[in-house]
C-alpha cells in the first residue's frame, strides 16, 4: 500500500479528519492514553510493523482436523507476538467467505485474544492490510464483537479518522458509524449521509439503523429517509422490513413526508431509491381509515394502491377487505388489475376467506369488477387456478363462465372503448378447467380467442 500523508492538528485548531497516517509499513502516531485531553477527531490509531515470523504450513489444517479443545489448545500455545502472523496465513489460504465454522471461529478467538492484550495494535495491524477484502473483514469482526463495544465507543472517533486515511475506506466507515446504530441512530444517519454515499450518489445505511430510528421516533425516522431522490434512478428500490413501535406517530411522519416531497418539485423520471414503503404498509395495518385518506389525497408518490392493500391485508377480516376493495374499485375503475391482484392473493393466503367471496358471487352480491379482477389473478398459473380459479367458476352458472373469463381480460381503454386480450398459455391453460364443466373445446376457443 503507497504511504498515506501525515496530517498534524494545529494548535488550538480542530480539523474534522485531521487523523491521517502513514501507509502500512510505517510507525505513526499513537492512540494517547488520555483522549479526553486531546480535540476529538484529531488522533487516529496507527498501523505496526507486519511480523517476521512464519507459522507452520499445516497451521490451517491442524485447526480443521482437531476437535474443539484440540484448537483450543493449539491457539492457546501461540505467542502473542505471533497472533497477526497466524491471522495472516488463514486468510491468505481462503478468502473470508471460503472459511469454513472452525476456522472462523478460531479467527474470532485470535482477534478477541489480541485485542484482551493490545487493541491499539490490533486496529493498527488490520488498517495496514492491503487486501481491502481480509482488512475489511477483520475490522469488522473486531468492531462487532460485543466485548469491544466500549472500547470501541471510547476511541469512537480515532477509529472513524483513522478509516477515513485508507484506501478505499467505506466498509470500515460502516462499521464504525454501525456501532452508533443502536445508542444514538441521529449521529448514525447523519454520518452515513456524509461519508457512506455510494459512486451512485445513493446513501449506504449500516444494518438495523432504519428499525433503530423508528424505535427512536417519527422525527429520526424521517431524518433517515429523507433526501434519497435521485433524478433518472430507475431500479424497484429498497425497504428495511422492520417493527414499528406501538406509539410510532404515522400521521406526523405522514404530514412531514409530503411537505418534504413536495418541496422538491420531483421531476417524472427518478425516485427514492429507499421509500418509506414498509411504513405505509405499517400504517396501512394498524390505522387503514387515516392511511387510506392520506394515499387517496395525493399524500406521496411512495404510497400506492398496492402499498396499502398490502398492509391491510394483514389486519382487515374477509369481510372488510373484500368490501373496502369492492369499494375502491367503484371509485376507480382503472384500478381493476392492482385490485384483482391483491385480492387474489388474499385469498390463497387466507383459506377461510374463499368461501365467503364464493358465496357473495353465487348470491349476485359480489363486485362483478373485482370478481373478473380476481380471476384475471387466478389464471396466472396452475397453482391459482386451482386454489382459486376453479372455486369461482364452480359459484357461478355454467352458462356464464366463458363470459366470466372473457370479462377477466377485458379492459377499457381511456376513451371509453374496451379492448381483449388473452395469453396463448393463459388460453391453454383455462381450456382443460373449463372443460372439467362440460365445455367443448371449440366453443371454448370461439368465446375466448383474440378478435
Amino acid at each position: 500500500m503507497r504511504a498515506h500523508p501525515l496530517i498534524i492538528a494545529i494548535a488550538g485548531l480542530v480539523l474534522f479528519g485531521a487523523g491521517y497516517f502513514v501507509g502500512s509499513h510505517n510507525p505513526a502516531l499513537e492512540l494517547q492514553a488520555n483522549a479526553k485531553e486531546v480535540p476529538r477527531r484529531e488522533q487516529a490509531l496507527s498501523p505496526s510493523s507486519a511480523p517476521s515470523y512464519r507459522p507452520p504450513a499445516d497451521f490451517a489444517s491442524q485447526l480443521t482436523t482437531s476437535d474443539y479443545s484440540g484448537r483450543e489448545k493449539i491457539l492457546e500455545a501461540i505467542d502473542s507476538e505471533n497472533l497477526f502472523a497466524h491471522l495472516e496465513q488463514l486468510l491468505a489460504e481462503s478468502s473470508p467467505d471460503g472459511l469454513d465454522y472452525d476456522l472462523k471461529s478460531s479467527i474470532e478467538t485470535m482477534l478477541k485474544r489480541s485485542m484482551e492484550e493490545d487493541p491499539n495494535g490490533t486496529i493498527a495491524w488490520i488498517l495496514g492490510i492491503e487486501h481491502t477484502g481480509n482488512r475489511d473483514y477483520l475490522f469488522k469482526e473486531v468492531i462487532d464483537e460485543k466485548e469491544n463495544a466500549e472500547w470501541v465507543a471510547q476511541n469512537f472517533d480515532q477509529l472513524l479518522n483513522s478509516a477515513m486515511s485508507t484506501e478505499n475506506p467505506h466498509e470500515l466507515l460502516k462499521s464504525v458509524i454501525g456501532t452508533k446504530t443502536d445508542t444514538s441512530p441521529e449521529e448514525a444517519i447523519r454520518l452515513s449521509k456524509e461519508m457512506l454515499r455510494k459512486d451512485d450518489g445513493q446513501f449506504d445505511f449500516p444494518s438495523g439503523l432504519g428499525e433503530a430510528s423508528a424505535k427512536a421516533g417519527w422525527t429520526t425516522l424521517f431524518e433517515y429517509y429523507k433526501d434519497s431522490w435521485l433524478p433518472d434512478h430507475g431500479s424497484s428500490g429498497w425497504t428495511w422490513g422492520g417493527e414499528f413501535p406501538r406509539d410510532f406517530d404515522f400521521a406526523s411522519f405522514a404530514a412531514a413526508w409530503k411537505k418534504h416531497e413536495d418541496s422538491l418539485q420531483l421531476p417524472k423520471s427518478g425516485r427514492f431509491y429507499e421509500p418509506p414503503e414498509m411504513l405505509w404498509q405499517a400504517w396501512s395495518e394498524r390505522d387503514p381509515q387515516a392511511a387510506l385518506e392520506f394515499m387517496t389525497s395525493g399524500g406521496s408518490r411512495t404510497f400506492d394502491l398496492d402499498t396499502f392493500l398490502s398492509g391491510y391485508s394483514k389486519s382487515a377480516s374477509p369481510s372488510e377487505f373484500l368490501e373496502t376493495s369492492a369499494g375502491i374499485l367503484a371509485n376507480d375503475p382503472q384500478a381493476r388489475a392492482t385490485v384483482g391482484r391483491k385480492v387474489g392473493d388474499y385469498l390463497e393466503d387466507r383459506p377461510d376467506a374463499l368461501p365467503e367471496f364464493t358465496t357473495s358471487i353465487a348470491q349476485n352480491q359480489a363486485d362483478p369488477a373485482l370478481v373478473s379482477g380476481v380471476v384475471a389473478r387466478s389464471l396466472e398459473s396452475e397453482r391459482m387456478l386451482a386454489r382459486i380459479g376453479i372455486p369461482i367458476l364452480e359459484s357461478v352458472p355454467r352458462s356464464e363462465q366463458l363470459g366470466l373469463v372473457r370479462s377477466a381480460f377485458t379492459s377499457q381503454t381511456s376513451d371509453g372503448f374496451e379492448s381483449y386480450y388473452i395469453g396463448a398459455s393463459t388460453l391453454e391453460r383455462i381450456i382443460p378447467a373449463l372443460a372439467q364443466f362440460g365445455h367443448r373445446e371449440a366453443e371454448i376457443r370461439a368465446t375466448l380467442e383474440n378478435d
